[in-house]
């Protein structure tokens, strides 16, 4: 990267989405030989990592769960998940699995899970979200009887009036 263009910003803003899910990971040992250290996510989490989480606290209280570093990072997870189906334009239509669980997800608990992961970040993110998305008036209740979207479809949608095209009524009449 050209020096003009190194700005902590501006690495930040390269860094993919698996980099920040992995931060919420164990740790664990890092490097080879004389170089190899110990990473402790869990002290990261304690001493500066959980405040990137401001809505954290109350939402996770809202579920009856302790706000952690594992409780946020199965959130992310849910996410992550979604993301990758959704950037790979996997149909969403039997929803999306989990990886390394033997379990699905619905696009709508997808959904579910992005707004979830906005109100840890940010509750006024989380009420934009839910004021300009559309996604929920496109997700069905029963497959059976409605089209649901495809993957790329929803992305579009989920980004609405920031992406570049406008999002696509799916209504099957």
């Amino acid at each position: 990267m050209p020096a003009a263009q190194r700005s902590p910003g501006r690495v930040v803003a390269k860094l993919m989405f698996e980099f920040w899910r992995n931060l919420l990971e164990a740790g664990g040992d890092i490097g080879d030989g004389p170089r190899r250290v110990r990473a402790d996510h869990e002290r990261l989490w304690r001493t500066q990592l959980k405040s990137a989480f401001p809505g954290g606290r109350l939402e996770a209280a809202s579920q009856s769960a302790q706000f952690t570093r594992s409780w946020t990072l199965g959130v992310v997870m849910n996410v992550h998940a979604l993301r990758n189906r959704a950037a790979h334009h996997e149909p969403l239509v039997n929803g999306f699995p989990l990886p390394g669980e033997q379990r699905r997800l619905s696009a709508d608990q997808g959904h579910q899970a992005c707004l979830q992961l906005a109100r840890l970040l940010d509750r006024d993110l989380a009420a934009w979200l839910v004021t300009n998305s559309q996604m929920a008036r496109h997700l069905p209740r029963d497959p059976a009887r409605r089209h649901t979207p495809s993957a790329a479809t929803a992305a579009a949608v989920i980004a609405g009036p920031l992406s570049v095209a406008a999002p696509v009524d799916l209504t099957i009449a």
